[in-house]
């Protein structure tokens, strides 16, 4: 009897250890150099992730096994289910279709370009070389950015952050892009330096092969895991934070001025909250008691306290309202708004980060004129109907720099009356932080913030810095107009140019590309479609049929019918003003609509037999107005067709030869104007 209970406990104690040894996951992680996130060291995995799974693993049990290589490597390796799952990746909608993502994300980090010496736009960046990594969110993202403002560098691809720097030290390129971690920890061993240029702000998670059986056990265990660790003070989490990020940080000045702005701000907001509503007091008094501790703790910063933290979100909200400032430094190029809501715009922020400025303005030298453009405070209708000369101005001030009673040096400058006349525009004032406004090295006009007479308030020199920054966006919206500007006129004198060149070879051609171009256009104002699309609609239209140059005059004017012969040469002109256009700099995308101008919605165009939706819409929008003005223009082998009867036919084509949503609004447009 006895020996049958050892055999069943034998039996029981082999079952559990079986048990155990079959449940007991196992799970193969790819890290590569990424510091604090993943790295080796003296051939140790160690990071903020490694410390993490480490933790969850040896809570529930897992066999964990780290496996190094370099990042291009590790994603295929991932794909082809060599590693389970990858730490230390920027979570986008594109990789989700490739890999299983988990959902509470490990910390978030963001694009940051580091260069030798300090830049202020991605424009400076024009003909230079950039180290990017392979692969990289980062490096997709700002080739995209770069893409859409027209910027052309060169590239050259690395392995990792950390060769990118080496690059640069190499002198073998000018800038690179990493990401703020490496930048904020790493660029103090390098001769490189954070710039104020930063994008893709991006969660880091753990990506899994698609649709492994393991994701299921493994995700939820991780997301539930970093949710606990994040809402408990002293867990894995912080700690392993706080050792990577807190006591080595070097935050870079421009950032550290942000943060700076950014509590004063908080400051400022809280006390209007106090005045405004007594509805939270508890919360009042816990935010007074941490802006104390901040105090305290700016004495002692490398040790970064617990009040810090809890401020986190209400710093990262203040952060997000001057994500503008970089949207329009970044975007300034392409900005399509009015001068008006740009400068009133570029006013509003300045005095938002500047409280103590009641009063701002922006004005011009064109010529021997000063003319006001916008103002905050001042009477802005009065100034610009002052016949202001430019002697008027200080032309002599060349820097940003502070003017104390400044009405007192315009009284020396301004006739007596004139002078009456400027004092009942403006505010009574104190003092005024002016800065220069330059575009190719010359004089362009001021940008001035303004603290109002009778205030106790002073400026300062970061107050300098921040005006001397908003100088500087509004010079480049200045030049990248005159840009645009140059730009339209080359385009649009290169179209009136060959239009001509068509209407000297076939007269019966005379005006009608202008007819097109004016119809295209303003179907596609009706259709609300963005300006700059608009502007190649107009060009694209004018130069339509250039490429009918190469077509006989005795084809295009024969009085009867094409034989199939003079068809297919009249279809080739298509292709032909295609080709031409690509010759011009500038007008590539002209040249692709002008090529498929004689598709058709039901594919049987030419010259590639697109159909639908895969035709441009420009080109869509081309059409039309090119069938209406040749029925209704006359020819050499038919009278023109009155107005109701071209509608009919291009109603009658709908679906067939025409876009249908198009035909309706263009049939629309037409009656409206001919009622």
């Amino acid at each position: 009897m006895r020996s049958c209970f050892d055999k069943i406990r034998v039996m029981i104690i082999t079952m559990l250890f079986l048990s155990s040894v079959v449940f007991c996951l196992s799970m193969k992680v790819g890290i590569y150099d990424d510091y604090p996130m993943c790295y080796m060291e003296n051939d140790t995995p160690k990071g903020f992730y490694v410390d993490i799974l480490k933790y969850i693993a040896s809570k529930e049990k897992w066999d964990l096994v780290f496996v190094h290589d370099k990042w291009e490597k590790l994603l295929d390796m991932l794909e082809r289910g060599e590693v389970d799952a990858l730490a230390a990746i920027a979570y986008t909608a594109e990789r989700e279709k490739i890999y299983d993502f988990n959902n509470e994300p490990f910390i978030s980090n963001w694009g940051v370009v580091v260069a030798k010496k300090q830049l202020s736009s991605i424009f400076e960046l024009s003909g230079l070389t950039v180290a990017l990594v392979k692969k990289d969110v980062y490096a997709e993202r700002f080739l995209k950015m770069l893409e859409e403002f027209h910027v052309d560098i060169k590239v050259v691809w690395v392995d990792d952050y950390e060769e990118v720097m080496g690059y640069i030290d190499k002198g073998k390129a000018y800038a690179g892009v990493v990401s703020r971690f490496s930048s904020a920890l790493e660029s103090h061993k390098h001769s490189c330096a954070e710039t104020p240029i930063i994008f893709a702000p991006v969660d880091l998670k753990m990506a899994f092969k698609k649709g492994a059986r393991i994701n299921s056990q493994i995700v939820p265990i991780i997301d539930r895991y970093l949710k606990e660790m994040k809402s408990q003070k002293g867990s894995v989490y912080w700690e392993s934070l706080s050792r990577y990020l807190e006591v080595s940080f070097r935050m870079p000045e421009w950032l550290k001025l942000l943060i700076q702005i950014s509590i004063g701000s908080i400051a400022f907001l809280l006390i209007i909250l106090i005045i405004l509503k007594k509805l939270v007091n508890v919360r009042t008094r816990e935010l007074l008691q941490r802006t104390e501790e901040l105090q305290r703790a700016n004495q002692q910063i490398n040790a970064m306290n617990e009040q810090i933290k809890s401020l986190y979100n209400e710093l990262q909200e203040t952060f997000d309202r001057f994500q503008d400032i970089m949207v329009l430094t970044s975007q300034v190029g392409t900005f399509e708004a009015s001068e008006k809501e740009f400068l009133e715009n570029v006013l509003n922020m300045a005095l938002k980060l500047v409280p103590k400025v009641k009063y701002g303005s922006v004005s011009l030298v064109k010529g021997d004129r000063w003319v006001f453009i916008a103002a905050k405070g001042h009477d802005i209708e009065k100034l610009k109907n002052l016949p202001l000369k430019r002697e008027y101005a200080i032309v002599s001030i060349d820097s940003t720099k502070i003017v104390d009673r400044i009405m007192d040096k315009d009284r020396m400058l301004m006739p007596s009356e004139l002078l009456e006349e400027f004092s009942n525009a403006v505010k009574p004032i104190k003092s005024t932080i002016i800065s220069p406004l330059k575009f190719g090295g010359k004089l362009i006009g001021f940008f001035s913030l303004d603290i109002p007479e009778g205030s106790e308030e002073v400026f300062t020199e970061q107050d300098i810095e921040i005006v001397d920054r908003f100088s500087r966006i509004i010079s480049g919206f200045y030049a990248a107009r005159r840009y645009i500007e140059v730009e339209g006129k080359f385009h649009k004198n290169v179209a009136i140019a060959l239009v001509k060149a068509l209407e000297s070879y076939d007269p019966y051609m005379k005006g009608h590309s202008e007819r097109v171009a004016q119809y295209s256009t303003n179907l596609a104002e009706n259709l609300r479609l963005e300006k700059s699309m608009i502007r190649k609609i107009y060009w694209a239209g004018l130069v339509h049929d250039i490429g009918k140059i190469i077509v006989p005059r005795s084809v295009l004017n024969k009085a009867g019918k094409l034989t199939e012969e003079e068809y297919e040469i009249v279809k080739k002109h298509a292709l032909k003003g295609y080709e031409i256009l690509l010759g011009v700099e500038g007008m590539e995308e002209i040249a692709k609509i002008v090529k498929h101008h004689h598709e058709r919605w039901d594919g049987k165009g030419y010259p590639d037999g697109l159909k639908g939706e895969q035709i441009p819409i420009e080109s869509r929008i081309i059409a039309l107005s090119d069938a209406f003005d040749a029925m209704t223009s006359a020819r050499p082998y038919r009278d023109p067709l009155s107005v109701e009867k071209a509608l009919n036919e291009i109603m009658k084509n709908k679906e067939t030869q025409f876009d249908p949503n198009l035909a309706d609004a263009f049939v629309q447009m037409i009656m409206s104007r001919s009622a």
